[in-house]
């Protein structure tokens, strides 16, 4: 038996890693491989976002810890368990998990997956943040030229059914509007893009096809339409 398992019916297990009670959760959390009771030992200032990317990068056969992605790919996703071994302050993150580390001794090939023996601080300074924002922007887009196959089409669409939307109930700040105005500004549609626009809804139903707008709708249509011709009058000078 590990010197982690008599710790796991003390751990949280993280079922619903996008549950509300994880967003910023800074803390210590393991990922269990319950097949070769091998471990990972990581800290994370947000949990909410931590423990689904280490997924999805496992299931794209892409993540950066090698030793982790072949283990995974052996034994299926099935039998990693994740934790949230202790919460902590950002301040203490490094050390705690330095803690736990050195306890598991889960840089041992044979006991655990992690790769680096010294927990480190993993926040980007503002020069390298730089630097990979200029490595994204001259990297090519990865669906250039390619398009998804109907059956992928499907899945996709099927995965977000009874989802929530990202910005459900979020407001954009003044400032985050007006950059998106400031954005749009002066843009220009060629014909080209006019015609594209138009093939691509040929044959689309309209989102609200057989609906009937309420009263209420309607009025504040109507309101927001006097508003537009208010202010297009305001900036001619009032004709």
């Amino acid at each position: 038996m590990n010197k982690y398992s008599k710790h796991l019916n003390k751990w949280e297990i993280i079922e619903q890693p996008q549950s509300k009670k994880y967003k910023k959760m800074s803390c210590v959390y393991a990922i269990v491989n319950e097949a070769s009771e091998k471990i990972y030992i990581g800290s994370t200032r947000n949990l909410f976002k931590r423990i689904p990317k280490h997924k999805y990068m496992l299931n794209k056969n892409r993540h950066d810890n090698a030793h982790l992605q072949a283990s995974y790919n052996k034994y299926g996703k099935g039998v990693f368990k994740y934790y949230v071994v202790k919460e902590c302050s950002i301040d203490n993150l490094v050390k705690v998990e330095q803690k736990y580390m050195d306890l598991f001794e889960c840089c041992d090939r044979q006991v655990g997956y992690n790769i680096m023996p010294d927990a480190i601080n993993r926040t980007h300074s503002k020069e390298t943040i730089e630097l990979i924002k200029r490595k994204r922007k001259l990297q090519p887009p990865t669906m250039l030229g390619k398009k998804h196959s109907k059956k992928t089409k499907r899945q996709i669409s099927e995965s977000k059914i009874g989802g929530t939307s990202w910005n459900k109930g979020k407001k954009m700040s003044k400032e985050h509007c007006q950059k998106l105005s400031d954005a749009h500004k002066g843009q220009v549609i060629t014909e080209e893009m006019k015609k594209k626009i138009s093939e691509t809804l040929k044959g689309r139903p309209a989102h609200n096809k057989g609906t009937k707008d309420s009263e209420e709708t309607k009025l504040k249509k109507s309101m927001a339409q006097k508003k537009r011709w208010a202010k297009k009058r305001s900036g001619n000078g009032g004709k």
